[in-house]
């Protein structure tokens, strides 16, 4: 069997997968922009990729028998390509779940803290500590609603981590959870809008999709309490960003936690990047050590499924938002 993979050449990335390859199969690594890609991938019976997979790679891979996404978003995927030859794609299911998780509380945390206001006055030389006091600016997450917009494996760990801070949690997602299982969540349903205006902070961990894309747009944004944050974990093209700017600059919202944006990088001109009431991180959700072993595995448990004539496991047809 042969591996290709696709996506930034990291010598970390590229020793975990030969440290993970079955003997005797073969392994190449290239970047999207190789011209010896179509080449590498002509004789190519798995594809592993980490960024988009266009019809021409489909095409150019006859013997291809699967597309493994290394990572939990599928959205620069030609699933119809796929579909039209029978390939299977599938992603690394909840592999990240518990980094990206983690990361949207902590989003959250600073800035019911302000942490980064607190750190920007103390580098600048200032001492805020009694404007703190005096302004009644912080606030608990114990007690506090908080919404999260799609509760698969990244949402129900959110829920999981806030509860224990004593948060009360609040879900939609495109299909209700039955009764039993909202139970042993510990969460309660409600509708799009309803969530928006009931929750201190709305969390965003969706899919990229027809459906989500610009779905926190001026709209949603303003159904939102003027004190709530909002944490996007998802992709940068679920929010409408010129919306959100517009209600963080005018005080319409409290404030907002971004580790994904339109453009990734974010440009230098952003205006998200003036703005004292967000905290911005580089697409990083993820980036735990644990998290980043649990993905390579999940990768190669999949390869070797369906080598072996098994069905992937975390087909794209099933994710769920």
């Amino acid at each position: 069997m042969k591996v290709v993979y696709v996506g930034p050449l990291l010598p970390s990335y590229l020793a975990r997968h030969r440290a993970r390859l079955p003997e005797g199969w073969t392994y190449a690594a290239m970047s999207h922009d190789d011209p010896g890609l179509p080449g590498a991938l002509a004789d190519a019976d798995f594809l592993v990729v980490l960024g988009p997979v266009s019809r021409s790679m489909v095409q150019a891979a006859p013997r291809l028998k699967f597309i493994q996404v290394q990572a939990a978003g599928y959205e620069g995927v030609d699933l119809q390509a796929a579909a039209a030859r029978g390939i299977p794609v599938a992603t690394v299911g909840g592999a990240g779940a518990a980094s990206v998780a983690e990361h949207a509380v902590v989003l959250i945390l600073s800035l019911f803290r302000r942490l980064p206001v607190a750190d920007a006055a103390i580098r600048d030389g200032q001492w805020p500590q009694i404007q703190y006091f005096d302004e009644g600016v912080v606030r608990e997450l114990a007690g506090a609603t908080v919404g999260l917009v799609g509760f698969g494996h990244i949402g129900q760990a959110v829920g999981r981590i806030v509860r224990g801070f004593g948060a009360q949690v609040v879900y939609y997602r495109r299909t209700r959870l039955i009764e039993e299982r909202e139970r042993e969540c510990g969460v309660r349903y409600l509708a799009f809008d309803d969530l928006l205006r009931t929750s201190d902070a709305v969390s965003v961990q969706v899919p990229l999709t027809d459906q989500t894309r610009g779905l926190i747009d001026a709209r949603a944004l303003g159904l939102m309490k003027p004190t709530a944050v909002l944490i996007n974990v998802s992709r940068g093209d679920v929010m409408d960003e010129a919306a959100l700017v517009d209600a963080l600059a005018s005080g319409r919202i409290g404030g907002a936690g971004l580790d994904v944006f339109h453009t990734e990088p974010l440009p230098p001109d952003s205006a998200l990047r003036r703005l004292p009431n967000v905290v911005l991180t580089p697409h990083i959700g993820g980036a735990a050590v644990q998290a980043i072993e649990r993905i390579f595995d999940a990768v190669f448990i999949n390869l070797r499924r369906v080598a072996a004539g098994q069905p992937p496991l975390w087909p794209v047809e099933r994710a769920e938002d």
